[in-house]
């Protein structure tokens, strides 16, 4: 054996950890992301119909038909998701 494969062999082996999860992790909050990202690209943008963002309660009730009757663009993951995320956080408005 060479003097490298025995300074190898007589390493002790060691495995590594990392903290975080493998996989997709929790689709919830996975959902809550997506929402909270298309809101902020797709609503609530400078550019967006409501810049700024949802500031009172017509302002939600506004999106929301315009979400629902697609005059913002959205896939269907995006609409759930930003849907759900909306209801979340105004539900106190």
């Amino acid at each position: 054996m060479s003097l490298l494969g025995l300074a190898l062999t007589a390493m002790p082996m060691t495995s590594a950890l990392a903290s975080g999860t493998i996989g997709g992790g929790n689709s919830a909050q996975n959902s809550a992301r997506m929402g909270q990202s298309v809101y902020a690209r797709k609503i609530a943008c400078r550019s967006c119909m409501f810049p700024g963002g949802l500031t009172t309660m017509d302002s939600v009730k506004s999106a929301m038909m315009k979400i629902e009757n697609g005059e913002i663009a959205l896939s269907a993951s995006e609409r759930a998701a930003v849907t759900s995320y909306i209801n979340r956080r105004f539900k106190g408005m």
